[in-house]
């Protein structure tokens, strides 16, 4: 009895697994995140609307840097008898900064003074001990054609490969603002003065030549490149539609002012002196505005075209700006093709000049108003005076429509021409019918 009992036992044991015999338990990898999840709040929705601005000039990807300079501007450092040079604001300098070398070729130059001992790394080929400071003046002429003075406490600076830079110090005593416009280019301003200053670009220094030949010459094959690619496009399209030869450029920069018309002087390849013809056509600008243009004759002699600018606003039209299109005014006009048709044009021509000299006339005297026709404007669209109630007989024509002074020959074809079009006119207690239909818009959701 106690074998067998000792080896049911024995088997009992067999048969119940140790712990270290036990299988692993084996986890929800979801379960096992749940149980080390740590509670984070959600983050709250954003109120704040997200505005995203367009650009103001856009070009081919990689190419953004393309006439994008240095900011600078032009003036005089210690006088007006010293040389004009290029005045570099960088506002990366703590410190306004000036080369010994162009410090040295100034004339009445101020002494140098001990201030801070500091050395400049980044700026020289080693690190720079400054030799002091001096406080100059520095001019600059204004957008207007002023000068304007300032003062700038320079450290001077050996081996620097610029003449000077105005750093924070100066951009901050004087409060220096930039402004920067697509038409009218990038001015520099003071505060809340209104004196502005041009920026312009600067010169190439004497380090220019130091740049590695890697990146040298990756931009002169990409230059080429581009060069070759432009001057292909440039050529089909010159074969294709002669533009070149046809198309005038403004010869200066011009300012319209708001609802004004001026002349404005072209360039193109005008040849002898004959006459052109400048097609009517309307010049795109910035912000949805346009230029209109009329159709004009012109000569070499004579390069005028009247640009207007129909905007509330003024704009600036920049030398070298497409003005229009030349075209044969031989070729581009109707041409008589027999004698009947030639007295037609002829006839045409003198109605067209005879009115204009008479509308030419009545604008050159003085008008006063009638009180009917002053208490007519004081109406209101809505509330306008009602029409004259008198019925006009048709037989009446040639008593009530005056004809001026219109000469007499011409007058049969007048009254021929408005016999014709007689429906126009309210003749016989009739509404006047005229054979062309308008488009009137209305605000949304208005009952038409």
């Amino acid at each position: 009895m106690s074998e067998s009992s000792s080896k049911n036992k024995k088997t009992v044991q067999e048969d119940t697994p140790t712990p270290s015999s036990r299988p692993k338990e084996v986890k929800d990898p979801l379960q096992e995140v749940a149980d080390n999840y740590v509670s984070i709040q959600p983050a709250p929705p954003m109120k704040e609307k997200l505005f995203r601005l367009p650009k103001a000039r856009s070009l081919p990807e990689g190419m953004s840097a393309i006439g994008a300079l240095v900011l600078s501007m032009k003036g005089y450092v210690g006088g007006l008898n010293n040389f004009e040079t290029d005045l570099r604001l960088d506002s990366c300098a703590d410190i306004t900064l000036i080369s010994h070398e162009f410090y040295e070729q100034l004339m009445l130059k101020p002494s140098i003074k001990q201030g801070m001992r500091m050395c400049l790394w980044q700026l020289t080929d080693k690190d720079s001990q400054l030799k002091g400071f001096v406080c100059i003046p520095i001019y600059m002429t204004m957008v207007e054609g002023n000068i304007l003075e300032t003062e700038a406490e320079v450290y001077v600076v050996p081996d620097m490969t610029v003449p000077i830079l105005l750093g924070e110090d100066y951009q901050q005593s004087y409060e220096l603002g930039i402004t920067c416009n697509g038409e009218e280019g990038t001015h520099i301003f003071f505060g809340q003065h209104k004196h502005r200053i041009q920026a312009v670009p600067v010169k190439r220094t004497k380090d220019f030549g130091h740049l590695r030949q890697s990146v040298y010459l990756v931009g002169q094959y990409i230059r080429h490149r581009f060069h070759q690619r432009n001057k292909g496009k440039k050529h089909h399209h010159k074969v294709k539609f002669g533009i070149d030869e046809k198309t005038i450029r403004a010869a200066a920069d011009y300012l319209l002012k708001p609802h004004e018309s001026k002349p404005i002087k072209v360039e193109g390849q005008l040849g002898e002196d004959r006459e052109w013809l400048v097609q009517k056509n309307l010049l795109a600008n910035a912000n949805d505005t346009f230029f209109a243009v009329p159709n004009m004759l012109i000569t070499a002699a004579h390069p005028w075209v009247p640009i207007a600018n129909p905007m509330d606003h003024p704009r600036y039209i920049r030398k070298g700006e497409i003005i229009g299109t030349l075209a044969n005014p031989n070729t581009f006009f109707d041409s008589p093709r027999s004698q009947t048709e030639l007295k037609q044009f002829q006839d045409s021509a003198k109605i067209i000049r005879t009115v204009i000299s008479l509308q030419a006339n009545q604008d050159s005297t003085t008008y006063s108003p009638s009180e009917g026709e002053e208490e007519q404007e004081e109406c209101d669209p809505k509330t306008a005076a009602m029409p004259d109630p008198t019925i006009y007989s048709l037989s009446q024509l040639e008593e009530l429509i005056y004809m001026g002074t219109l000469l007499e020959h011409l007058k049969e074809v007048a009254w021929a021409m408005l016999r014709k079009r007689v429906k126009v006119f309210g003749f016989n207690d009739h509404l006047g019918s005229l054979p062309a239909s308008v488009h009137i818009g209305t605000m949304n959701g208005q009952a038409q």
